[in-house]
């Protein structure tokens, strides 16, 4: 084998290895219906940008600081209490980190997926061959 082929093997392992560190991740789950009004605008957790997303998650984590900082002053439990589009804000923020968890999964595996292919393109053509070869060989013997 030539050793830019295992070069490119190891490199394929470490993607799966990659690949299935990802898996483990849960998908997103959203303790709220994802569609929250605030400050007179509506957004929708699902179709967010990672910057509107951002920038969503900063608006929230400040209400969250006031709401906590009012408890403290004024001896309420406004932080547990106070509802926004009918959730607490630590339902929103809970959904919102959930997003960008799951968009930063989704990138991930579409660049490992890229650099997969890159590598498959890059082996060489004997190295192809016998891959095949082992497929075919253990499809047989199922």
């Amino acid at each position: 084998m030539k050793s830019n082929d295992a070069r490119i093997l190891e490199m394929k392992k470490e993607i799966e290895v990659k690949r299935s560190e990802i898996a483990k991740v849960k998908r997103f789950a959203p303790v709220t219906n994802c569609k929250l009004r605030l400050e007179g605008k509506e957004y929708s957790i699902h179709t967010l940008s990672f910057s509107e997303a951002i920038g969503l998650l900063m608006k929230i984590n400040s209400m969250i600081c006031r709401a906590k900082e009012i408890d403290k002053e004024m001896n309420m439990d406004v932080y547990e209490n106070y509802k926004v589009s009918g959730y607490t804000l630590s339902n929103w923020k809970h959904d919102v980190v959930g997003r960008l968890e799951y968009a930063m999964i989704v990138d991930k595996k579409a660049k490992l997926k890229v650099l997969e292919r890159k590598l498959d393109n890059l082996l060489t053509s004997e190295k192809k061959t016998e891959l095949e070869i082992d497929i075919i060989e253990n499809a047989l013997n199922f």
